[in-house]
C-alpha cells in the first residue's frame, strides 16, 4: 500500500465514526417509549465509554527525529501539535522526540558504524539541512543502505549572499536596482573583492571589501557557495578557472568563522559598537538566517540584505529521511516516521514554518513575512540549481582543504632535451610546464613550504638532479626564488628518472614535516635513459622499502605527471604506487593545467 495512506490497524490524525441504522419493531407504544428511554440512557453510557477508550493505549512509542539547530524550536511546536491529534499505530500511542545536531555530524556518523558511547542517541528520522548531506551519506557503503530512496522535502530556503544593506545598495545589488558594475554572483563578488575597495564605490570610509566564510564541512550555506564556485557547471569536474576563483576567494577572506551562527553572532556584536560595516562586507548565508538576524530581539542598527545570485541559487531543502536497515529501528518506528513526515508537509505544519520565513518546498514561495522590509525577496527570479552530486561535493571539500592546508612540496621537473620539443604555438614543452607550475604554485599560501629540483642524466658519476630552490616557507621572498628557479631551466641531456625519484623521496624524509602534507611532484617528459643508474626494479624496490619503514603521520608520497607522447606510463605508475601516490598522464599541452591541479589539490 502506498506510503502516506492509512493502513489497517493504523490511526493517523484523521478520524471518523461509522453510523448504524436502527431496525423498526412492531410493539406497543408504551413499550417503545420505555425502550427508547433505556436505549438513550445506555447509548449515553456507551458513548461516554467510547470517548474514554477511543484514545491510544500503552506507553507512548517515540521516534527520535534529528534536525538542524535552527529547526529545533519550530519542530518541537509541530511535534506538540501532532501529539494533540492523538496519532497511533495499531492502537498504541506514538509521538516524536526532536533532537538538534548538525547535518554534517549526522552525515559522518551514518556513513560509519554508530557508536552510542561517543555518538550519542541514534535517530529514527533525519531531517538534513540540504540534499547535499544526504547524498554524501548515501555515497558510502553503509550510508547507501541506511538512507531511503524516497525522501520528501519539508521546506526550502535559498543560499544567498548576505551583505550589510548599505553595501548591497552601493553595489546596486538590492532587488530592483541596476548593478553599478557586475551583476550579483559568487564569481563576480570575488572579482570585486580582489580588485577593488569600497573607495571605488564612493565609500572609502568602509575600507577593503571583506569577505567572510565559515567552515564548508560544517556550514550548508558555505558548502553550497563553494560548490557553485568550484563546480559551476555541475559536471563533477573542477576546471583551472574555477580553482583560480576559489584561490582568489581564499586570499580575499577577512573573516573566518567556525559556522554561520558564530559569524552572525560576531557581526551582531560588532553592530552594537557601530562597527558592522568595518567587520564584514559579504558572506554566504541561508535566507532564513538573514531573516533571523534582522528580526533578532536585539535589532541590529545595520540590517542585512539577502542578495540572490543571478545565475541561480542552491536551496537548503530539508529532506526527510526515515532511516532503514539499522539495528536500532523497526517497523513501528518507521511507521511513526512516515506519519510524522506526512504531517510535516500538511498546512498546519507549513504555517508554523512559514511564520519563521521558510518557503514552500515545491514552489519556493513564502508568506507575507518574506518581504523587502526585512531584506528578503518574495519572488525569486533566478532559477534553483540542482543539488550537487557526491563527486562534486567531495572534490569541492578536498580542494578547499588542500588550498588551506599546510603543504611541504618538492617540485621535480624534467629538463632533458626531450622537453625542448616545440608545441604548435611555438612554446617548448618546458615552457608550458614552467607556466603551468607558476599558476598552480601561486595557489599555495605562506603556510606551505616549496622547493624546486630539475633533473637530467649525469654520466660523469654525479647526481642526476640539481637543487634550484631549497625547501623553504613560501613567503613573498621565496616565491621570487621559485619563480627564478623555474625561469632558469633549459633543456639539456638525457633523463635520470629512477635515481632522481629515489633521491627526492630520501630528501623529503629528511625534511619531513609532521603537521603538513609531504609531497613530491615529479614531472617527466619521457622514461629513463641513464645507463649507469638504477633500474626500474631497483628504484621501486628502494622506494617501497623507504616507504615501508616510514611510520610518520603524513609520510611523503610521489605524485607524477607524464607529459607528451613518449612518456613511460608504466614506469611512472610503478614509481608512484611504490609510495602510495598517483600518476596523471597529460598527452597534450592543454591537459597540463588540469592534471597539475589534480595532483596538487584534488587527489593528494
Amino acid at each position: 500500500m502506498a506510503r502516506g495512506h492509512n493502513k489497517p490497524g493504523v490511526k493517523s490524525h484523521r478520524r471518523g465514526r461509522r453510523r448504524k441504522e436502527r431496525a423498526k419493531l412492531p410493539v406497543a407504544p408504551w413499550i417503545v417509549v420505555s425502550t427508547v428511554v433505556t436505549l438513550v440512557l445506555s447509548s449515553l453510557t456507551f458513548g461516554y465509554l467510547w470517548l474514554l477508550t477511543s484514545g491510544c493505549s500503552g506507553d507512548t512509542a517515540e521516534a527520535v527525529v534529528m534536525v538542524p539547530q535552527r529547526l529545533e524550536e519550530p519542530l518541537n511546536e509541530i511535534a506538540q501539535n501532532w501529539s494533540d491529534t492523538e496519532p497511533q499505530v495499531d492502537g498504541r500511542c506514538v509521538g516524536v522526540s526532536i533532537k538538534a545536531n548538525s547535518s554534517a555530524e549526522i552525515m559522518a556518523k551514518l556513513s560509519r558504524t554508530w557508536d552510542t558511547r561517543s555518538d550519542g542517541e541514534q535517530p529514527h528520522v533525519w531531517i538534513a539541512e540540504s540534499q547535499v548531506w544526504l547524498r554524501m551519506a548515501a555515497s558510502s557503503e553503509r550510508g547507501s543502505r541506511v538512507i531511503p530512496e524516497y525522501t520528501p522535502l519539508m521546506a526550502s530556503t535559498p543560499t544567498v549572499i548576505a551583505m550589510p544593506e548599505p553595501m548591497a545598495d552601493a553595489l546596486g545589488w538590492k532587488q530592483g536596482q541596476e548593478p553599478v558594475d557586475l551583476e550579483p554572483s559568487w564569481q563576480n563578488l570575488i572579482t570585486i573583492a580582489s580588485e577593488k575597495t569600497w573607495a571605488d564605490y564612493d565609500h572609502p570610509e568602509w575600507g577593503d571589501i571583506k569577505l567572510g566564510l565559515s567552515n564548508p564541512r560544517e556550514s550548508t550555506a558555505d558548502l553550497h557557495a563553494l560548490i557553485g564556485l568550484l563546480d559551476g557547471d555541475s559536471d563533477g569536474q573542477i576546471s583551472s578557472d574555477e580553482l583560480k576563483d576559489t584561490a582568489k576567494l581564499k586570499e580575499s577572506i577577512s573573516v573566518d568563522a567556525a559556522n554561520t551562527t558564530k559569524l552572525l553572532g560576531d557581526l551582531l556584536g560588532a553592530d552594537t559598537e557601530d562597527k558592522a560595516l568595518s567587520y564584514v562586507s559579504a558572506f554566504p548565508a541561508l535566507e532564513r538566517d538573514v531573516f533571523g538576524y534582522n528580526n533578532n530581539q536585539q535589532r541590529p542598527n545595520v540590517p542585512l540584505e539577502a542578495v540572490y545570485p543571478a545565475d541561480g541559487t542552491t536551496d537548503a531543502d530539508y529532506p526527510i529521511a526515515v532511516l532503514e536497515n539499522v539495528e536500532w529501528t523497526d517497523a513501528l518506528h518507521q511507521e511513526i516516521g512516515h506519519l510524522f513526515a506526512e504531517y510535516l508537509r500538511e498546512e498546519p505544519s507549513q504555517a508554523v514554518l512559514a511564520e519563521r520565513a521558510y518557503r514552500d518546498s515545491r514552489q519556493r514561495v513564502g508568506t507575507d513575512v518574506i518581504n523587502d522590509a526585512v531584506g528578503l525577496t518574495p519572488q525569486i527570479e533566478a532559477p534553483p540549481r540542482a543539488p550537487a552530486d557526491p563527486v562534486s561535493v567531495t572534490n569541492t571539500l578536498g580542494t578547499w582543504q588542500a588550498l588551506n592546508r599546510k603543504t611541504n612540496v618538492l617540485v621535480v621537473v624534467d629538463n632533458s632535451e626531450g622537453m625542448g620539443v616545440a608545441e604548435p604555438d611555438g612554446s617548448t614543452r618546458l615552457d608550458i610546464v614552467r607556466n603551468a607550475l607558476g599558476n598552480a604554485l601561486g595557489m599555495f599560501g605562506g603556510q606551505s613550504t616549496v622547493g624546486v629540483w630539475k633533473f637530467s642524466a649525469s654520466w660523469d658519476g654525479g647526481p642526476d638532479y640539481t637543487e634550484l630552490a631549497s625547501l623553504a616557507e613560501f613567503d613573498d621572498s621565496h616565491k621570487g626564488n621559485v619563480d627564478n628557479a623555474l625561469a632558469n631551466m633549459y633543456p639539456e641531456g638525457g633523463r635520470g628518472l629512477y635515481d632522481t625519484a629515489v633521491s627526492a623521496y630520501q630528501h623529503m624524509q629528511d625534511n619531513y614535516q609532521e603537521d603538513a602534507k609531504n609531497l613530491i611532484l615529479l614531472i617527466a617528459g619521457g622514461g629513463n635513459d641513464d645507463p649507469n643508474g638504477l633500474s626500474l626494479e631497483q628504484a621501486t624496490a628502494e622506494l617501497r622499502e623507504l616507504a615501508g619503514t616510514d611510520r610518520a603521520v603524513n609520510p611523503p608520497t610521489i605524485v607524477a605527471i607524464g607529459y607528451g607522447d613518449d612518456v613511460d606510463d608504466e614506469a611512472l605508475g610503478e614509481i608512484t604506487r611504490a609510495t602510495q601516490g598517483q600518476y596523471f598522464p597529460a598527452k597534450w599541452s592543454d591537459e597540463i593545467d588540469m592534471q597539475l591541479l589534480n595532483a596538487l589539490f584534488i587527489a593528494s
